[in-house]
């Protein structure tokens, strides 16, 4: 596996709360550009193997 260069936008965050996060990563080489919404989300985007695009799960609300 070769080095992969990434852009991170960061556009809002919670400091009471780091998971909450929202942005863009943009895959410099294959210019592919993929929305997150949480920390998680980030990590699982620049986790995925070169070429493939992650899977965004399905949340559910529930009322408390």
């Amino acid at each position: 596996m070769g080095l992969v260069s990434y852009i991170i936008r960061i556009y809002r965050r919670d400091e009471s709360d780091p998971g909450l996060i929202v942005g863009i990563v943009e895959d410099i080489e294959s210019n592919v550009k993929q929305r997150f919404a949480s920390f998680e989300e980030l990590k699982r985007i620049l986790g995925a193997p070169k070429g493939r695009l992650p899977r965004k799960e399905k949340y559910s609300v529930t009322e408390k």
